[in-house]
């Protein structure tokens, strides 16, 4: 004698519980796709289907109906940056705060488009913000698509932030290119109070800060430019250093023009210290690596520099960038190295930009003409 399967069916809402037999099943619809789980208990399987439809009918986290903006807030909660710094946090919130969530935070998270925080992007850009913050809005962006994918908003490949880029900067032609302003650029004490900090934190870092301090200062390289650099960057028998490569946050990437990819000449009394240096550092390996083996980030670099000017006279408005600019005035201003290879070795596309930024460099222009008239 044979006995029917017994079947049990409750809805609750778009969510459905069907029992048949020792199995039972949820079944809902979510993402324009039928979704489907298995239980062995009818009370547990309930219970389930109803936090389900709750969380779907809430537009929550995971839900078609949920906003971006609550995405993007679940997903950059303080406890998922614990290796992150108060600062460095907070400096995403601002502009997840200030830029994205304005724009389509309102918005279902399944109707963004990439097309939407692409343009969220260039209006940042456009706004007159650094490329630094546009690249750091992008980063929210990818952390929002991957911690969207994880919740079930979106499938890989599909979120609207899976292939941002970098928006192209939009050249104003009113603002024209101008001598570097003399107080931006550090005097001749101030770049050795620099050094000796830097040497004096050796058994610290052993002599990385150093080592960053040196090539920013001797060879005008750019902080990306020297987060690149490998122990085969150097050709100690030609006494240069080749740069082929830059690091961002994004990792390895091709320099920042063509003309950035050039070789720079080391001075000769300082050769044998940077050598020494560089020979006892692991080959291979970026020479500015934190203990992980990657290449040091901005908040590394930040949180080195803020010390090192603390324990020297040099001036808080300037960076490692302002070294670039020490040495490329420096070099103009002495007259020994012709123009055309000053911008060679400064990785500029035209001489005349070499020009045009250190023409208060050189003030013996005063007696070059009272020869004449």
């Amino acid at each position: 004698m044979s006995t029917k399967k017994r079947t049990r069916r409750a809805t609750f809402g778009s969510v459905k519980v069907t029992e048949r037999g020792k199995y039972v099943r949820i079944r809902w619809r979510e993402d324009k796709k039928n979704k489907e789980l298995s239980s062995t208990d009818w009370e547990e399987a309930c219970a389930l289907a109803r936090k389900m439809e709750e969380r779907i009918a809430s537009g929550g986290i995971g839900s078609p109906e949920g906003s971006f903006g609550a995405v993007a807030d679940a997903a950059m909660q303080r406890n998922l940056f614990p290796n992150w710094g108060d600062v460095s946090y907070e400096n995403l919130r601002s502009i997840l705060r200030i830029h994205i969530i304005p724009a389509v935070g309102s918005r279902k998270a399944r109707l963004v488009t990439e097309g939407d925080c692409q343009e969220v992007l260039q209006k940042i850009l456009d706004a007159g913000y650094s490329k630094h913050t546009v690249a750091k809005a992008k980063r929210i962006f990818a952390m929002v698509g991957k911690f969207g994918v994880k919740q079930g908003v979106w499938i890989h490949g599909k979120e609207p932030t899976h292939d941002l880029k970098m928006p192209k900067s939009r050249v104003n032609m009113d603002v024209q290119l101008g001598p570097i302003d003399l107080t931006r650029i550090p005097s001749d004490e101030q770049v050795d109070d620099l050094l000796k900090a830097a040497k004096a934190r050796m058994k610290f870092d052993g002599g990385r800060a150093w080592f960053v301090v040196m090539m920013a200062q001797l060879c005008a390289l750019r902080w990306s430019e020297i987060r690149g650099l490998t122990d085969a960057s150097f050709n100690w028998d030609d006494r240069t250093v080749s740069v082929f490569s830059s690091v961002d946050a994004n990792g390895p990437k091709i320099t920042k023009t063509v003309a950035s990819n050039r070789r720079v000449v080391i001075p000769a009394n300082k050769i044998q210290a940077i050598r020494k240096w560089v020979d006892a550092q692991p080959s291979g390996t970026y020479l500015t690596r934190t203990a992980s083996g990657k290449a040091m980030t901005n908040s590394n670099w930040g949180q080195t520099m803020k010390k090192l000017r603390n324990a020297s006279g040099y001036p808080d408005n300037m960076g490692l960038h302002s070294l670039r600019h020490f040495r490329g005035s420096k070099w103009r201003r002495e007259g020994k190295i012709p123009l055309e290879d000053i911008s060679r070795m400064m990785g500029h596309s035209n001489p005349s930009t070499t020009q045009t930024l250190y023409l208060h460099s050189d003030p013996g222009y005063i007696e070059r003409v009272k020869k004449v008239i």
